[in-house]
């Protein structure tokens, strides 16, 4: 990172607000929210490049490998993603030992400081950046790339590149694509032999629930808004796949390829690497969305920009779709529709 060691941050700089930081940590409960959140996703995305500690709870291992986990960030972010995570790192930093990264981290927020002047110019022009738009990848091309696989897949239903392949753009078209969280997905089948559901804990994991035979849906106990939603009242969130939006959804044909998926490749998680009791690691999920559009820097929020940006733009036919319509979409996709218009609909992003 380029050198600002004379531009100030009024949190490094004014000896109070310095002071008044807690330093000297070493657990990740002891963390603020964000920062353990987004702590939890450092580690599950490099926990395979064995430069974690074996013991999660234990942050010390950031203070050493803090510049890999800032190049995980700018690689896989942008805009106030991006932002938000790169400010979480200087803090954590901060939070291990704050006179030894004091400048370490300085670069980090003016960083984070000229990503949101360019986010609040971008939201006034509601305009997508560069990246966004050398890398974007239209919501009908994924729906083609999407059944141009299930072609594949039917001949070879063995095949597990093809299977997974087809379920990403499954997940990710037939109902509104959630964040990363799918990756971490726990499954919880329906007991068949008693023909019942088999509860599903209230933990920090997420999972796909069979509630009924062949009939899915995600539970979803944590995430980056969970605790918001919390705060006020709401409940823990359970998306039926075939709560289907009129005309925009068709999550009963997803309840037969997840299904499906499973029968051919049986898993504890919803997606996984080589063995199937572990998740699928980041890294390979982005290989995934890399080995379906080689000239494209596909991600999972440039996705969800896909499909917002379609269904605000073109509708059903020639009906634009109401705001109620575009509400139960948002809470599919675990945000307000404030937001999705703010943050995810893109005027030149088509």
């Amino acid at each position: 990172m380029e050198s600002s060691k004379s531009k100030r941050v009024l949190k490094l700089d004014d000896p109070m607000k310095f002071e008044m930081i807690e330093t000297g940590i070493k657990k990740q409960n002891l963390l603020g929210k964000n920062e353990s959140q987004k702590y939890s996703v450092w580690y599950n995305a490099l926990a395979s490049s064995g430069k974690t500690n074996k013991q999660k709870l234990n942050i010390s291992w950031v203070g050493r490998q803090w510049k890999v986990i800032y190049e995980f960030i700018t690689s896989h972010y942008n805009g106030s993603s991006m932002r938000s995570h790169i400010e979480s790192l200087a803090n954590t930093l901060l939070a291990i030992d704050k006179d030894h990264f004091k400048e370490i981290v300085r670069p980090m927020f003016l960083l984070g400081i000229s990503i949101q002047k360019v986010i609040n110019n971008d939201n006034d022009l509601n305009l997508g950046n560069e990246k966004d738009i050398k890398n974007f990848v239209s919501f009908q091309d994924l729906e083609k790339k999407r059944d141009q696989l299930l072609s594949v897949w039917s001949l070879k239903p063995t095949c597990v590149a093809l299977n997974y392949s087809h379920l990403i753009l499954a997940l990710n078209t037939y109902i509104p694509p959630l964040r990363l969280d799918i990756l971490n997905m726990k499954i919880i089948r329906y007991d068949n032999v008693n023909r019942q559901n088999r509860e599903v804990p209230e933990d920090m994991n997420n999972y796909l629930w069979e509630y009924l035979p062949d009939t899915w849906s995600y539970v979803i106990n944590h995430d980056k808004i969970e605790h918001t939603r919390a705060e006020n009242g709401l409940e823990k969130q359970t998306i039926k796949f075939n709560d289907e939006i009129n005309g925009v959804t068709n999550g009963t044909l997803l309840n037969m390829i997840v299904s499906e998926s499973l029968e051919q490749h049986p898993r504890t998680y919803l997606l996984t690497g080589l063995n199937p009791d572990s998740p699928l690691s980041l890294r390979s999920y982005d290989r995934y969305l890399h080995d379906l559009f080689p000239d494209r820097d596909v991600h999972q929020n440039l996705i969800r920009k896909a499909y917002v940006n379609y269904w605000h733009s073109y509708g059903i036919g020639n009906r634009k779709l109401n705001d109620r319509d575009l509400k139960k979409i948002s809470s599919k996709m675990r945000h307000s529709l404030q937001t999705a218009r703010s943050a995810y609909r893109k005027s030149n992003l088509s």
